[in-house]
């Protein structure tokens, strides 16, 4: 099987595997018509537009949509916070999304200042974090698989400064897990 190039149906968007090898010739027979089976799923799906990803703006059940409307709600009905800035902890896709996100609605002057923290570096860390007031800081955390050591690390930094300047039952109340 060679396939060289793909294109998602009338999308200018055109992707080259030619560089992929996927019979790497350390796989046994069976591993190799796995594999192969697999791959031609997806790109099927892919060329039906089966991908979860095309339906997520309009699928409840994908975009989980409610949710995040009553967890914003739950949040501005907090009379005692006075949310300002946004410590945002994620690594490649985790942040990448959010920061687009935001980048396009910025001509809506969103009233929240949004602090993205990839890096685990200890300098970066105070220099950026000594700019921000724990009481009015929420910090969301997002990790696809919940093991990225850089995410954690940061996660664990968060935690530990809202903690120390709020206690940990006022802290908790200011971060949220995607």
């Amino acid at each position: 099987m060679s396939i060289t190039a793909s294109r998602f149906g009338t999308s200018a968007l055109m992707l080259d595997w030619s560089g992929l090898n996927l019979l790497a010739p350390e796989l046994q027979s069976t591993q190799k018509d796995h594999y192969l089976a697999q791959w031609k799923s997806t790109l099927q799906d892919l060329h039906e537009w089966k991908s979860g990803f095309y339906d997520c703006a309009i699928d409840p059940s994908l975009n989980q949509l409610e949710a995040c409307l009553k967890q914003i709600e739950a949040l501005r009905e907090t009379p005692s916070l006075d949310i300002t800035d946004c410590l945002f902890i994620g690594i490649g896709g985790s942040s990448l999304g959010p920061m687009c996100l935001i980048d396009s609605l910025k001509h809506r002057a969103l009233s929240i200042k949004f602090h993205f923290f990839e890096n685990p570096d200890p300098l970066d860390w105070q220099y950026r974090i000594a700019r921000l007031t724990p009481k009015n800081t929420l910090v969301c955390v997002v990790t696809k698989s919940g093991t990225t050591y850089e995410t954690l690390a940061i996660f664990m930094l968060a935690h530990q400064w809202l903690s120390r300047a709020l206690g940990t039952p006022a802290a908790q109340k200011q971060i949220i897990a995607i």
